[in-house]
């Protein structure tokens, strides 16, 4: 340690200057500046806008995204892409009756506001409701003008049997119909007379 009066050196533990006897003071080592209540807030907003940033341009891209399409098999009735997240639930099943059977899933995952319902019946039966807005043989598409949340109804007819689709993303809804295969109708069958409607 240096004295401060004639800066010689001294031992670390020294109390006094060897040489001119003056007190020696440990020089003072800088307190741990603690955040004052005002930073502390600031960092806590700051976290907190980070988060809603995040969790927006998550639910951003959900809500008007180009959803990436992945591969889904309902039940081995058929397989179609759909958005990524997304969790169709088995939700109705009929039974064969004079009219059709049918499978209905709903979405409970993410994409479930654009693309809500998927519908399938081995029928030729025009299944279809609401105003038709376009029709090319192959595919039709409805409005329903009471139902805001799915507004729209696509159906897709191929293979002998018909897919409904219903929700508020018409062009989500249409690249998904182009990737509809259809796998095994008969296993819808089976199904329906072994399974109950599913409330």
């Amino acid at each position: 340690m240096k004295c401060l009066k004639c800066n010689t050196q001294n031992d670390d533990d020294a109390r006094f200057c060897v040489k001119c006897g003056a007190v020696l003071e440990k020089p003072k080592t800088p307190k741990k500046q603690l955040m004052t209540k005002r930073q502390i807030i600031l960092t806590i907003i700051a976290v907190i806008a980070i988060i809603a940033v995040g969790a927006s341009i998550h639910y951003s891209n959900i809500l008007m995204g180009e959803p990436t399409l992945v591969g889904h098999d309902f039940d081995g009735i058929f397989t179609m892409d759909v958005p990524e997240g997304s969790n169709f639930v088995l939700k109705d099943l009929r039974t064969q009756n004079a009219l059709f059977g049918y499978a209905g899933y709903i979405n409970k995952g993410d994409y479930g506001y654009r693309i809500a319902i998927v519908m399938i019946t081995p029928s030729n039966n025009d299944i279809s409701s609401g105003d038709v807005i376009e029709d090319d043989g192959t595919m039709k598409v409805t409005k329903n003008m009471t139902d805001n949340e799915n507004p729209y109804n696509l159906y897709i007819k191929k293979d002998n049997c018909q897919i409904m689709m219903s929700g508020w993303d018409l062009d989500l809804m249409k690249r998904m119909a182009e990737t509809i295969e259809i796998k095994n109708l008969d296993s819808l069958q089976v199904q329906t007379t072994q399974v109950p409607h599913v409330n």
